[in-house]
């Protein structure tokens, strides 16, 4: 029986993004590579829809208590099973397996003590849990007796003189300590703390374990009989469990996360038309760099069928790297399942999200402006009409002519396509040509301080011009004053 949600469309052929993307969007800052291999995966609509329910249920406080507690019960119920497969004697296994099997037992216990609610996850987790519930309450016998066998063997007596170490059975029917408490005494009497804070993490010696094997011959042949009995009530499809339930955690510590820093979180709706509409989004990813309380700029999003290829322009440090990572961190996490960060948002399920960020760049082939022409193409040809791309300062290396020239080129490309794109470029001369534009908007009355909020619109060329004075140290006097001496 397949648990994991992504069992939820057998048929669909699940696409996966880079792992380039997921560290161009930032994402990579705030979540950890498990969490990653969740996000690679674009869900069909009926999976995003499920992964979104699920989230909402998590967020109330019961729902979470009771999910956090089946988080514990696999996790102890893992660690079992590799010290189960990990024991290096056949009475250490005996023992192990008692613990590996009740805390099989907790973990359909915590399941079953889930609330009621719409998700497709539950539901299936629900039903298992019933058929391993009821199959428990058959095996009860087997294992009330494996109890017995092993409380048997554990309260054999250690007998210590002249330096010497005895283990025999115990006489009486109702033993009055175990080898554990034995152990504590006989370190007591040489001296040493009795203390034994983790007793399951104690390694079963070699001749002990022999010596309790011939010691208990009948028992141990009994013990390994039920043991591949009770075997069978266990199994591993609940192991996938674990990283998909880390899986959700990690995005929920996150929302806890964002809002502390006054970041809200939203679910987007589904939308059957082509476009990416959100209202006040943020760029999560910048929880990483630890920016004060109340000093995260949000932003608007408005990509359609009618407009769905911008040219992003702005001066260095004005938002626009910040603001193509909002968009593409939170598309990654809405084809996820998962809540977005934003106050509302409507985005279609688009197929496929390429990024382009060369500083991120090696360049080993034929250069920088080779090596980004092929990246672009390779997208170009990969992608479809439900594609989204996000191209960061691609071809800043080529000379003006010819960086301008291929800019407008691959947009005009993707435009036929249909494919979405948001192009952050320092080319200002794309303005003249037929693409909508954004711009990373400044106080020019306050020279040109950056505000971090994207508009649409046209830029004045004269505000670039005073950023590149500053660049080098220099403003419009100086250089006044530098052309009257050479004339």
């Amino acid at each position: 029986m397949k648990l994991s949600i992504l069992s939820l469309s057998p048929d669909y052929k699940y696409r996966y993004i880079d792992h380039h993307v997921i560290e161009d969007s930032g994402l990579s800052r705030i979540l950890d590579s498990e969490t990653w291999s969740f996000l690679k995966a674009i869900c069909p609509t009926d999976e995003i829809l499920a992964r979104q329910r699920l989230f909402r249920a998590l967020m109330e406080p019961l729902f979470r208590e009771k999910f956090c507690s089946f988080h514990g019960a696999l996790t102890a119920y893992l660690r079992y099973n590799k010290l189960l497969a990990e024991s290096e004697t056949v009475c250490e296994g005996l023992f192990l397996f008692a613990k590996h099997y009740q805390c099989f037992q907790k973990l359909i216990e915590t399941i079953k003590a889930f609330p009621t609610t719409d998700s497709i996850f539950i539901e299936r987790l629900s039903a298992y849990a019933n058929q391993k519930q009821q199959a428990f309450h058959e095996y009860e016998p087997l294992f009330s007796e494996y109890q017995s066998l092993l409380d048997a063997i554990s309260h054999s007596k250690i007998q210590v003189s002249s330096g010497r170490a005895h283990i025999c059975k115990m006489k009486t029917a109702a033993p009055s300590s175990s080898v554990i408490d034995e152990i504590k005494a006989c370190k007591r009497s040489f001296g040493y703390s009795e203390d034994i804070s983790s007793p399951q993490t104690i390694r079963m010696s070699l001749p002990i374990s022999e010596t309790l094997h011939l010691l208990y011959s009948d028992e141990f042949s009994r013990l390994i009989e039920l043991k591949e009995t009770l075997h069978g009530m266990l199994d591993n499809d609940v192991f996938s469990l674990k990283e998909e339930s880390d899986f959700y955690l990690s995005i929920l510590d996150l929302v806890e996360r964002a809002e502390e820093y006054g970041i809200p979180c939203s679910f987007a709706n589904i939308s059957d038309r082509k476009q990416y509409i959100a209202n006040d989004i943020y760029d999560v990813s910048l929880l990483a760099k630890r920016i004060p309380n109340g000093q995260y700029v949000s932003n608007h999003v408005s990509f359609t069928e009618n407009e769905h290829c911008f040219f992003l322009l702005g001066a260095n440090g004005g938002g626009k790297t910040t603001y193509l990572r909002a968009v593409a961190s939170n598309l990654i996490l809405f084809l996820s399942g998962c809540p977005i960060f934003c106050e509302s948002a409507e985005i279609f399920p688009f197929d496929m999200i390429f990024t382009h960020f060369p500083a991120d760049e090696h360049f080993d082939h034929g250069g920088r402006l080779f090596d980004e022409e092929c990246r672009v193409r390779a997208m170009l040809d990969k992608g479809t009409e439900n594609s989204f791309v996000f191209l960061n300062e691609t071809f800043t290396g080529a000379d003006a002519r010819k960086g301008l020239s291929l800019s407008l080129s691959f947009m005009r490309s993707f435009a036929k396509k249909n494919t979405f794109c948001l192009f952050v470029t320092h080319f200002y001369e794309v303005m003249e040509f037929e693409f909508p534009a954004l711009c990373a908007a400044v106080k020019a009355d306050h020279e040109n301080q950056r505000t971090f909020k994207i508009e649409r619109g046209v830029r004045e060329k004269r505000s670039y011009a005073e950023d590149i004075l500053k660049k080098y140290g220099l403003d419009r006097i100086s250089l006044t004053e530098k052309g009257k001496i050479n004339d």
